[in-house]
C-alpha cells in the first residue's frame, strides 16, 4: 500500500466518528440535568484540614443516602473566605 493511502487509512481510523462525538457531547450536557438527592455542608477552620464531628456526621449521612443509588455524581464546591489582614 502506498504511503499516502496508508497514512489516510490510519488517520481516518484514529478520528472518532460524528456519532461518537455527538454521544459524548450529549453525555456531558446531561451532567447538568440532575436531581439532587442529598446535600452536605462541611466547614473547615482556616488553615485546617480537620473535619469536625458534626460535619463528619453529615458526610456519613450523605454516604448512607447515596450508597444504593446508581450513576450519581457528588460535586464539591469550595468557597474560600478571605482572611482579615492586619496592617
Amino acid at each position: 500500500m502506498p504511503t499516502s493511502k496508508r497514512f489516510r487509512a490510519t488517520r481516518n481510523r484514529s478520528r472518532p466518528g460524528q456519532q461518537e462525538i455527538a454521544a459524548v457531547s450529549k453525555r456531558f450536557s446531561e451532567l447538568s440535568d440532575y436531581d439532587t438527592k442529598a446535600t452536605a455542608v462541611v466547614y473547615f477552620a482556616s488553615g485546617s484540614t480537620a473535619i469536625q464531628p458534626k460535619d463528619k456526621a453529615s458526610l456519613q449521612e450523605l454516604a448512607r443516602t447515596v450508597v444504593n443509588l446508581t450513576g450519581y455524581i457528588i460535586p464539591v464546591k469550595v468557597f474560600p473566605i478571605p482572611r482579615a489582614t492586619h496592617l
